[in-house]
């Protein structure tokens, strides 16, 4: 092969490797621009209320996060239905004899932390309720916590001794720190 012919070889070669590159970094793009869309069709369909209310629980658990955790993932996660008035919440498991659950005194939005999201097993977790109803601007008289280590229980309310125990799982990740 000639001095002008190798010249050519290289030169192609080279352009070949910078359309690669084009098509590499434009599919990157695409990617990206696909995850960006989703997220923001996640949260597209959150009403304002839910939106708020996850803006506040996800304020919470970043002022919990000790300075030294920087980075922490952590997921949150918000149940699919409105909780009625008298609606109680606890962890699958509970540690302690004078455990009081959470309750609802208005509607509320459930959330479930989980402050590591890969873990398996017991981990710790924050379960929360948002107020729907309750006429104030601050957010914190609008949450209720509790610090679990196991994910939410919700009992309905009814008659004494018909409570039924409801442990469907219909959460929707609105905020992934991962």
């Amino acid at each position: 092969m000639g001095r002008s012919q190798q010249k050519k070889s290289a030169a192609v070669g080279e352009r070949n490797r910078v359309r690669t590159s084009a098509l590499i970094a434009a599919a990157a793009a695409s990617v990206g621009l696909v995850i960006l869309l989703a997220t923001a069709s996640a949260e597209a369909q959150l009403t304002r209320e839910q939106q708020e209310a996850t803006n506040r629980i996800r304020e919470m658990v970043e002022a919990g996060l000790d300075a030294d955790s920087g980075d922490q993932e952590f997921r949150i996660h918000m149940f699919n239905e409105v909780l009625d008035q008298g609606t109680e919440v606890r962890p699958f498991h509970i540690e302690t004899l004078d455990f009081k659950p959470l309750e609802c005194a208005n509607r509320c939005l459930l959330f479930y932390v989980d402050l590591y999201p890969i873990a398996h097993y017991g981990h710790p977790v924050i379960i929360a309720l948002w107020d729907l109803d309750l006429q104030t601007d601050s957010a914190d008289e609008r949450i209720q916590s509790l610090d679990a280590e196991w994910w939410p229980v919700i009992e309905k309310p009814g008659p004494p001794g018909s409570k039924g125990t409801d442990q469907r799982s219909i959460f929707r990740s609105v905020i992934s720190r991962v």
